[in-house]
């Protein structure tokens, strides 16, 4: 019952039906869905105890992230209960995701709700507009596609969210596929691509690019990765300059959307270098709202983070997604699923990272479900959910005990991060084939050099919000 309820979860989240189909609203289906996964978590067959709660980098800073939100706001207990189901599903969709198999499934499903909202979307220029979103493109947002959800209410929401979908179906569908995979893959990507096209997000057109690009790149020899990089440099940014509004670039401060977020930014880097706790979580709209007489979004993740959280809410953020990106890098993969696996991991991860610089969704749920998948992933390497089969296993045969808990060893991290691989199983041919370089990952606790880095890597985003707010 934990893996139905988070494809319910990231079914319902895409689709939203309870805010277009009236008779849906009032049998609050999320609520359902959350009950259905906390007690599928509780009962689920590898066993459930507390402790398996924080296991990997990514639960502990997950953790302290939730603690620093609640702390610091301005009223703890209210904040509580806007946050708290977001860090419960990360836990909930971690646990859930205890193979590979359950993994691509679950992105499967993710992709899938992606090209849907796009159909649904460009299906509403074409006479199907349940949602009634037609209207809104061809008024307030001036032929600019939208879908009249509460999350992909403007063009910029709408492009940056399906654009992860073109890569993420490829290495579903194409990525080492049969052919008869392949030929889903072009009408989707296609259908997803006009989606983006239509909404003229300039942001979404260049978090693609770079999403595309990275993407492709990723595990590739080093010629083929400069190769890429130069037609990407010359050809693609040529084509980049041939989209919907992408000259506005050439003079980015004459441009009015531009400038409403030049404003935006110089508001948040001054309240993010004047306080170190923030205005509180959720708190950018109508901090900004007291000193302009109006709210408005911060049009950034980053933005919305340093202003609202401080400093320590920032890094924290950085060394979340920091953590992610290690898992990946540092990955090493038994077969073609655990590979694709990653693949689609690095697009989200790329895509989110790249978006996020454009558009304020640090109170998203995406973000949470992303960094579940990819701490799951990093248990997965480990061999932890491997490690609780077989202890379940062997709940009738105590006499497998012993043997088990030493073929365990191989996954279970010393003192140092470091993986004990002379304890392997000496009867298992596998495993001294693999005794050299394994697969798995090494590392499951963060170093001093891990701090550096995330202490440099925020630094860079500070950098960057200050540029954008004194050069851009």
């Amino acid at each position: 019952m934990d893996f139905l309820s988070v494809i319910l979860f990231i079914i319902l989240y895409h689709l939203r039906p309870h805010e277009w189909i009236g008779a849906v609203a009032s049998v609050r289906p999320a609520m359902i869905t959350m009950l259905m996964a906390i007690y599928g978590t509780v009962t689920r067959e590898k066993g459930f105890s507390l402790s398996l709660f924080l296991k990997t980098p990514h639960d502990w800073l997950m953790l302290f992230y939730l603690g620093w939100i609640v702390s610091t706001a301005p009223s703890p207990f209210q904040t509580w209960k806007v946050c708290y189901s977001l860090f419960l599903y990360y836990f909930i969709i971690t646990l859930a995701l205890s193979s590979i198999e359950r993994m691509r499934v679950f992105m499967r499903w993710w992709a899938i709700m992606l090209v849907f909202v796009a159909i649904m979307a460009v299906a509403s220029e074409y006479g199907f507009d349940p949602m009634y979103s037609y209207d809104i493109t061809h008024g307030a947002m001036k032929g600019r596609l939208v879908l009249n959800t509460s999350i992909f209410y403007n063009p910029n929401a709408l492009g940056h969210s399906v654009i992860p979908a073109i890569a993420m179906m490829y290495f579903l569908f194409w990525w080492k596929r049969f052919f008869t995979f392949k030929v889903m893959f072009v009408p989707l990507a296609a259908i997803c691509g006009y989606c983006t096209f239509l909404t003229q997000s300039k942001g979404a057109f260049l978090s693609a690019f770079a999403t595309w690009v990275t993407s492709y790149m990723f595990r590739r020899p080093l010629v083929v990765q400069l190769m890429v990089a130069v037609i990407a440099y010359t050809a693609g940014t040529a084509a980049l300059k041939t989209l919907p509004r992408m000259t506005e670039l050439e003079s980015p401060r004459a441009e009015g959307g531009i400038q409403g977020r030049i404003w935006v930014f110089t508001w948040g880097l001054e309240t993010f270098k004047r306080t170190t706790t923030g205005v509180g979580w959720g708190g950018f709209e109508s901090g900004f709202a007291r000193v302009s007489g109006f709210p408005k979004a911060p049009h950034s993740s980053y933005v919305a983070i340093g202003a609202e959280l401080g400093w320590p809410g920032l890094t924290l953020f950085v060394a979340i997604i920091y953590c992610g990106f290690k898992t990946l890098f540092l990955a090493r993969t038994k077969n073609d699923e655990e590979e694709r696996v990653r693949r689609i991991l690095f697009v989200l991860l790329v895509s989110y990272t790249v978006s996020s610089w454009m558009v304020g969704w640090s109170t998203r749920a995406n973000f949470f479900i992303m960094l579940a998948v990819t701490a799951a992933f990093h248990r997965h390497l480990l061999g932890m959910n491997d490690a609780l089969s077989q202890v379940g296993e062997a709940d009738g045969n105590r006499h497998d005990i012993k043997r088990m808990e030493t073929a365990q060893m191989v996954v279970r991290p010393n003192q140092t991060g470091v993986e004990e691989r002379q304890t392997m199983d000496p009867a298992s041919d596998a495993a001294k084939n693999e005794a050299t370089d394994p697969p798995g990952i090494t590392w499951n606790k963060l170093g001093w050099k891990d701090l550096v880095a995330i202490g440099v890597l925020t630094y860079a985003v500070v950098r960057i919000w200050s540029y954008a707010v004194y050069r851009m």
